[in-house]
């Protein structure tokens, strides 16, 4: 398993001028991370590759950072550095609203019964874009002789929060590796964690970075399933004037009797 993942990475274009002395390091520190995550996802993501054909090189990154929310939002911060060629950046720029990928029914019905049921609240049948660790999704509130209110719920990917404690246990190591795989292959010091985050967008000593990037977004909790406050259901108009719709301003729009009852508890997103 390990050499056909390193045969595959070989084969992306993860360094350009003028880090190409680099690549080495990128590939190495790729397949440390990968080696080291559970069965169950080198898995799904050696299926995945072997199944991809005669997909492009793009296609064959997107599909790898999918499965490793920490990997993808290191590539969406390198995407901004403009140390960096424009043209890495621009390769990397893709990664910030990816489309929509999976059955998008676990996440219709985490809203729901999240949410409960709201007069007049309309939710879209697709989503509309996909990042790191959450997917959005578009609503409409009607209320009688008012103007729609248009909006978005940005919820929690299922399964991210298991897969991103996995993912920040193997940074520290990481670091520590990327440094000796360094000095083996006699690159710089000084510019080591530059250049090799700068060429993978997704290989470098910045997991505390990462951490702080994605506990921006919600407090990482190691829990089954979801509450309330992962999904992002802060109901907000699309347009910079318009009013904001709170979630405890919608539920004001509940009809008494439609209420569902007490589920005993929701669990927690994982």
């Amino acid at each position: 398993m390990e050499e056909a993942i390193r045969a595959l990475l070989e084969t992306m274009p993860l360094a350009t001028p003028p880090f190409e002395a680099y690549k080495p390091l990128i590939v190495d520190g790729l397949v440390y991370f990968i080696m080291r995550l559970p069965e169950e996802r080198l898995q799904a993501i050696a299926a995945e590759q072997l199944g991809l054909g005669e997909a492009s090189s793009n296609e064959r990154i997107v599909a790898l950072l999918r499965h490793c929310p920490t990997l993808h939002k290191l590539g969406q911060v390198v995407s901004h550095e403009r140390a960096l060629p424009i043209d890495f950046r621009r390769r990397l720029q893709f990664l910030e609203t990816l489309p929509p990928a999976g059955d998008l029914g676990p996440v219709l019905e985490r809203i729901r019964a999240e949410i409960g049921e709201i007069e007049g609240l309309e939710i879209g049948s697709a989503a509309l874009a996909q990042g790191s660790v959450a997917i959005v999704v578009p609503f409409t509130l009607h209320k009688p002789h008012v103007k729609p209110k248009a909006g978005v719920f940005k919820v929690l990917l299922p399964g991210v929060e298991q897969r991103l404690a996995e993912d920040l246990a193997i940074w520290p190591e990481l670091a520590g590796y990327l440094e000796e795989r360094s000095n083996a292959y006699g690159l710089p010091r000084s510019t080591i964690a530059a250049s090799s985050t700068a060429s993978a967008g997704c290989c470098a000593t910045r997991s505390g970075s990462i951490a702080n990037s994605v506990n921006s977004s919600r407090p990482l909790r190691s829990t089954p399933a979801p509450r309330a406050s992962s999904c992002r259901s802060s109901l907000r108009s699309r347009r910079p004037s318009s009013r904001r719709w709170s979630a405890s301003t919608a539920r004001r729009s509940r009809r008494p009797t439609s209420r569902p009852p007490s589920a005993g508890g929701s669990p927690s997103s994982s």
